[in-house]
């Protein structure tokens, strides 16, 4: 006789409310996984900045998309995304900056933010361009070969250097940890938890490994201020150079593409629809981002993919009640 085991499969309401302890630790996933740091430092490495400009320039990434993150997911678009730096236009931001300076660089994401945003609410125009020339699949492809390009930035950053293989020995441990978490949790009903905090632990797992091998150092940690407000235009005055805007519009209306691809997959997974006002806000919502950032700066790009912020378990889908507090994370990072 065989017995059929199943699993349930409640879903429950983006906006449903979970426990704090949960939501902690799901919204400490979503920042970590995110990579947000990635973007700034390749963007510093090509641009030659120093030190404090490196460390500016990550610091206003995190706290860019945690604000633009609390714009779009509670106030404008209202679906679980979380907003962070593009790879797109980090070749075209690396030209602008180089042969212009980041005021350039800042100075043209206000005029392409003004663009976007005519195109939500104001106009409305927005909708109606993605039902005609950007159907899901379009979206979705652009996603696929963004992450396909990916691969060698991947694979650089752990067979590169002098500590090649120590590097394959910590991504082998984490990648490790993340699957035995993963199979854990949906094999053990009762161990579902750890397929929901898989790549937090992942990542602790990697990063214990990589202290061993003295490749950890917190000492700049331990000596940053709990609290340091973010300052105005932190590379200069802005420019608007007609080159440079252009550059970035035509970048932004790209990313835009791939934006729109991540939202149908965020639609698709929550059930949420993803009517014509919604997208209509989401391309408003990206603009107020722009403006964010130009101010105080930060790599938050023309026009942020968000990330889905979607872990489902057999049981719950729990995806937004962290949204909260994955801007809040991100603003204190």
């Amino acid at each position: 006789m065989t017995t059929t085991h199943t699993q349930p499969t409640t879903t429950h309401s983006i906006d449903e409310k979970i426990s704090i302890p949960r939501s902690l630790s799901l919204g400490a996933q979503h920042v970590l996984a995110m990579d947000l740091y990635i973007v700034p430092i390749i963007l510093a490495s090509l641009l030659s900045l120093t030190v404090a400009d490196t460390s500016s320039l990550i610091q206003m990434t995190f706290v860019v998309a945690g604000l633009a993150t609390i714009i779009q997911s509670r106030g404008l678009l209202k679906l679980p995304v979380m907003q962070g730096p593009s790879y797109i236009p980090i070749g075209a931001i690396a030209a602008i900056g180089k042969s212009l300076g980041m005021g350039a660089v800042y100075g043209a994401l206000i005029p392409v933010a003004i663009f976007v945003a005519l195109l939500g609410k104001p106009l409305n125009l927005f909708s109606k361009i993605v039902r005609k020339f950007v159907p899901p699949i379009v979206g979705g492809t652009v996603i696929i070969v963004v992450g396909i390009s990916l691969l060698p930035i991947a694979f650089n950053g752990i067979y590169s250097g002098e500590q090649a293989s120590q590097n394959i020995v910590i991504a082998l441990v984490s990648m490790t940890s993340l699957c035995s978490f993963i199979l854990l949790g949906c094999m053990c009903k009762q161990l579902h938890w750890l397929r929901l905090t898989s790549v937090l632990g992942a990542i602790v797992l990697g990063t214990i490994t990589a202290s061993f091998y003295g490749m950890t150092d917190f000492s700049s940690v331990a000596q940053a201020a709990w609290v340091q407000l973010p300052s105005l235009l932190p590379f200069g005055e802005l420019t608007f150079d007609p080159i440079a805007i252009l550059t970035m519009l035509f970048i932004s209306m790209i990313v835009l593409v791939e934006t729109t691809g991540t939202w149908c997959a965020v639609s698709a997974v929550t059930g949420v629809p993803l009517e014509d006002d919604r997208l209509n806000r989401g391309a408003t919502g990206e603009a107020v981002g722009h403006f964010i950032c130009s101010f105080i700066g930060g790599s938050l790009s023309p026009v942020t993919p968000p990330m889905p912020a979607l872990l489902r378990s057999p049981v719950y889908l729990h995806a937004a009640p962290s949204l909260p507090v994955v801007s809040f994370c991100c603003y204190w990072a």
